[in-house]
């Protein structure tokens, strides 16, 4: 399964997943800010999933997704 990002810190970019659903999660590219994505769209004929990123209030002061 392809995914293509939509907004936030990985726009553009393409992630190769596996063959199975793909549910979204937090991601964090080369050491920037956190960002959750959401799956948006699948095109049934490509099986490529649009993912966009979700705004949230749980990665100020750059803590991540999960405090600790």
């Amino acid at each position: 399964m392809i995914v293509r990002f939509m907004g936030g810190p990985l726009a553009g970019r393409v992630l190769w997943t596996s063959w199975t659903a793909w549910p979204g999660g937090w991601l964090r590219p080369g050491g920037g800010d956190w960002a959750l994505y959401r799956p948006l769209h699948r095109d049934q004929a490509s099986d490529i999933v649009l993912a966009e990123a979700q705004e949230t209030g749980a990665v100020a002061f750059d803590r991540g997704p999960v405090d600790g």
